[in-house]
């Protein structure tokens, strides 16, 4: 099975090598980086440093690393850091919050020419792996060359469980490629187990996320709201990470809540920067007043749309009610909860939150996540939160100090990595 997967993922990353150079001719996209793809990794160079090569899929991945890799370097400076990627956004936040790495570059594809000529260019003495995206080809590879590999962050989807089970033969080789699989959740925990991971392998940790949340203090939560030009006497409803069918809910909603909040504002944040012209036209059908967040002026639309990279995260700050996006259409998956949570934030969220899912079951018994469906459901759980105080304030604490809670996984995981990989170093 592992020859016949080695067979497969040779031909067709051979198959799309002729594509991906004339796609990248034509948009200019990952030119700086299209040969990494086909194992053609920076060196690491000599004399013999140790090395950990992580591997984050995107944005998300790369700020769960952030504050691993801080404590790794901040520990053992002399190790050798790589750090590969799966998108362009993610090649961008590991651009810009992990300039102390030695390399950054693209994920080789997972055939077998690709990932041995990255393996042997690498030379990794550890391989950790954020999150999700299990890559056979690499694991099977690391493996024969006597390299541990780690999951962080682990998570395993229903729908993904399913379909690893009508491939249970193989996928249990992949699983017992990790010495160590540090899971988000006790499900998570199972279904690794179930799929064939040793049970010694396996542990529940916090996810590394929470480490690099911070909240704003009251001046700097001043700034900026003075800065999105928001009066004392606005109330901020944030929809943050919304995708494509999402805004028209949140649009339907805003619209009746206005009727009994005059003065509420919306931040509309779309996930994906490509997606503003989408929206724009969306908000012009329906004759709302908006203003794009890089070009505010007074006074203020009831809408800003948010048409900038990497501010969402600070923004929950000035919200009184956040929704967070990709939770409310099927197949959904969900976004951070914990980025508006730390700010003391109440959150309402879609039902389809298999990806975040750990970070539900922490706020909802408290309350401070809330499930919605439907428009209706947003006019009558963010009405309820603006019109009292007290419980909005009662919440956001618990969603604060509840976040709080969960840091320190970066810290305990880079001190197990330092021993037993690194102790040497």
């Amino acid at each position: 099975m592992i020859t016949l997967y080695y067979i497969l993922s040779t031909c067709i990353g051979l198959l799309v090598l002729p594509g991906l150079i004339v796609l990248s001719t034509i948009t200019g996209r990952k030119r700086h980086g299209l040969w990494h793809h086909f194992g053609f990794l920076p060196r690491r160079p000599r004399p013999h440093r140790p090395t950990l090569w992580l591997h984050a899929l995107s944005v998300g991945e790369v700020n769960a690393a952030v504050p691993l890799l801080k404590e790794i370097h901040s520990k053992k400076p002399e190790i050798y850091i790589v750090v590969t990627v799966t998108t362009e956004g993610g090649f961008q936040t590991a651009s810009e919050k992990l300039d102390f790495v030695d390399t950054i570059a693209f994920h080789p594809m997972d055939a077998w020419p690709f990932v041995s000529l990255a393996v042997q260019r690498i030379r990794p003495d550890l391989f950790v792996l954020v999150d999700t995206g299990f890559w056979p080809g690499l694991i099977f590879k690391l493996r024969d060359k006597g390299v541990p590999a780690i999951l962080l962050n682990g998570r395993i989807s229903e729908r993904s469980f399913n379909n690893y089970l009508k491939i249970s033969s193989f996928i249990r080789k992949v699983f017992q490629g990790f010495s160590k699989l540090y899971m988000q959740t006790p499900e998570g925990v199972a279904r690794v187990y179930d799929l064939g991971a040793s049970e010694e392998a396996i542990a529940l940790q916090a996810d590394t996320k929470y480490d690099q949340l911070h909240p704003l203090d009251e001046e700097n939560s001043r700034i900026l709201r003075d800065s999105l030009k928001l009066a004392s006497h606005n109330k901020v409803l944030i929809a943050g990470s919304t995708h494509a069918g999402e805004e028209e809910i949140i649009l339907d909603a805003f619209s009746e809540l206005r009727k009994s909040f005059p003065n509420l504002t919306l931040v509309l944040a779309p996930r994906r920067l490509e997606r503003l012209a989408e929206v724009e036209s969306l908000l012009n059908q329906r004759a709302v007043g908006y203003m794009k967040k890089s070009r505010l002026r007074e006074p203020l639309a009831s809408v800003i749309l948010l048409d900038t990279m990497g501010e969402l995260a600070r923004l929950y700050a000035v919200a009184d009610v956040a929704f967070v996006g990709r939770s409310l259409i099927d197949p959904g998956g969900g976004h951070s909860l914990a980025e508006a949570a730390i700010h003391g934030v109440p959150i309402l969220h879609g039902p389809y939150i298999e990806n975040v899912k750990a970070q539900v079951l922490l706020l909802k018994p408290s309350g401070a996540a809330i499930e919605v469906s439907h428009a209706s459901d947003i006019i009558k759980e963010a009405g309820n939160l603006l019109e009292d105080d007290t419980r909005r304030g009662v919440l956001g604490e618990q969603a604060h100090i509840l976040v709080e809670g969960q840091k320190g996984a970066s810290k305990e995981l880079a001190e197990v990595i330092l021993n037993e990989t690194f102790s040497t170093a």
